[in-house]
């Protein structure tokens, strides 16, 4: 069953994309809310409304495509095709998800009449103007972000039509839950997790704190994976992060996020705290920062999500 934002900006989607020869648009929505379900259901629906309509889904990471790969084949029974690195997707698919960066070689293969679905749309940023390529390559483009602060998602959608919902009416409605922004205290678990600068400073915090362990880019995967497990069955509390687990990664069980790092992005500020704000009855997320200078950062940028961009 859909919640009522979700249901609203499918049908907006719809009269400014689907119904139309051409047009952009954009749904801007909180972490936490829901963006999958609406492409997965603009995709369906569009694919199935005419006899070999396709719909693409580009994505910029595997966790994120194999959400949507899991949702869309309990959603409908055709065939969903995948275009990532080795793999093709078969031409007879009607919808195909495809990573951000394969997408970029293989543009050819796809009609101008595709809908194409770009989800985390502030990534069009990365490899801009490249990417300004597959905005162009259709006649119909729907992104979905919550945060949509990129020179490229602007240059992409900046005068589009769009859905907006303020993390202030998400709150009000249940979808995700109230947080406090708090100055630092030692991380505890169970759920914990601690976003930090690098590989080497998880790991150095890691061996000095028990009942923890820690994940990050270059670590070996089945490392990785093994850690997010452990932390997922309360084997271990605390899990140190570095550069993951910023986007297609939900944990209803989480309410609180340690900020051990600066960045001035208000964007990776946003999708840090998201890791905490899925809403569960009775919970309130913390976010807790390493400094005076984080604490402002985060009000800003957490802010900034009650503003239509």
């Amino acid at each position: 069953m859909l919640w009522k934002h979700q249901s609203k900006a499918i049908d907006i989607a719809r009269q400014c994309v689907l119904d139309k020869d051409t047009g952009k648009f954009l749904i801007q929505i909180p972490p936490g809310t829901g963006k999958t379900e609406i492409a997965a259901r603009l995709a369906i629906s569009w694919s199935t409304s005419k006899n070999m309509r396709k719909a693409l889904i580009c994505v910029p990471n595997t966790r994120i495509l194999g959400q949507f790969y899991d949702r869309l084949v309990a959603l409908t029974p055709h065939a969903i095709g995948v275009d990532q690195a080795g793999r093709a997707a078969d031409p007879r698919a009607r919808i195909v998800i495809a990573s951000q960066m394969s997408l970029l070689g293989r543009l050819a293969k796809y009609p101008h009449d595709v809908l194409c679905i770009i989800d985390e749309a502030h990534h069009s940023n990365f490899d801009a103007p490249e990417f300004l390529r597959v905005a162009r390559s259709f006649a119909r483009v729907i992104g979905l972000t919550a945060t949509p602060w990129s020179n490229g998602c602007d240059t992409i959608f900046g005068g589009a039509q769009r859905y907006f919902l303020s993390l202030s009416e998400a709150t009000a409605a249940g979808l995700v839950c109230d947080f406090d922004v708090l100055p630092w205290t030692p991380p505890r678990g169970p759920y914990a997790l601690v976003f930090c600068e690098s590989n080497r400073d998880c790991q150095f915090h890691s061996d000095k704190t028990p009942d923890s362990d820690w994940i990050g880019v270059t670590r070996p995967a089945p490392k990785n994976l093994s850690a997010i497990m452990r932390w997922q069955a309360r084997k271990i509390g605390i899990l140190f992060v570095n550069r993951m687990l910023l986007e297609g990664f939900d944990s209803k069980a989480c309410d609180a996020v340690w900020l051990n790092r600066v960045t001035q992005s208000d964007i990776l500020l946003v999708q840090m705290c998201g890791r905490a704000l899925r809403h569960q009855p009775g919970k309130r997320a913390r976010i807790i920062c390493s400094c005076h200078e984080m604490v402002e950062r985060v009000l800003h940028a957490l802010k900034r999500l009650d503003s239509p961009s």
